[in-house]
C-alpha cells in the first residue's frame, strides 16, 4: 500500500510539471496576442503549479511571473501586477544584471506600474535604468529608446511636482 501511494505521488508530480509547462506556453502565446484576461488565468495556474514543482527551473518561473505581471498591466490591474513584476525584476537583476535588455524591459514595465499608481520617484528610477540599457542596446534614435525617454520625462516631471499640503 505504501509503495502505491509513493508511485501515485510521483505520477501526480509529473502531471503537475506537464500541466504547468502547457499552461505557461499557452499563457505566453496569449500575452503576445494581447488576450490578457486568458493569459492571466493560465499563467496564474501555471505559477501556482510551478511553486511546488522543483523540476522547473527558476528562470522559467521568473518568466512566468514576468508575463503574468504584464498580462495584469495590460488589463490596468496595477496593484496586482506590482508584486509579480517586482519579483521578476529582482530575480532578473540577480541572474542577468541591470545591463541586460530583458531586465531593462521588466524595469520599464515596473516603472509603468509605479507611474500609473503615482509613485513617480520609483518610476523615474526604473525608467532611467531602462533608458540607459536601451540607449546602449538600440541607440539614441530607436523608437523604443524614444518611448522610454518620454516615460522617463513624464516620471521626472511627476516626481518634481509639488505635493499638496
Amino acid at each position: 500500500m505504501r509503495t502505491i501511494k509513493l508511485m501515485n505521488k510521483k505520477h501526480h508530480a509529473g502531471v503537475d510539471h506537464i500541466n504547468a509547462i502547457a499552461l505557461y506556453k499557452l499563457g505566453l502565446e496569449q500575452v503576445i496576442s494581447e488576450e490578457f484576461a486568458s493569459a492571466e488565468e493560465n499563467l496564474q495556474k501555471a505559477l501556482d503549479l510551478m511553486e511546488n514543482e522543483e523540476s522547473i527551473d527558476s528562470e522559467t518561473k521568473t518568466i512566468c511571473r514576468r508575463r503574468l505581471g504584464e498580462s495584469l498591466l495590460g488589463q490596468d490591474s496595477f496593484s496586482e501586477a506590482l508584486p509579480h513584476l517586482d519579483q521578476a525584476h529582482n530575480d532578473m537583476l540577480e541572474t542577468y544584471g541591470k545591463n541586460n535588455i530583458e531586465t531593462a524591459d521588466v524595469a520599464n514595465n515596473l516603472g509603468l506600474v509605479f507611474l500609473r499608481i503615482g509613485e513617480y520617484s520609483k518610476a523615474e528610477k526604473l525608467f532611467h535604468e531602462s533608458l540607459e540599457v536601451n540607449i546602449e542596446h538600440w541607440g539614441d534614435e530607436h523608437p523604443e529608446t524614444a518611448k522610454n525617454l518620454l516615460q522617463f520625462c513624464t516620471a521626472t516631471v511627476g516626481a518634481r511636482r509639488p505635493t499638496a499640503k
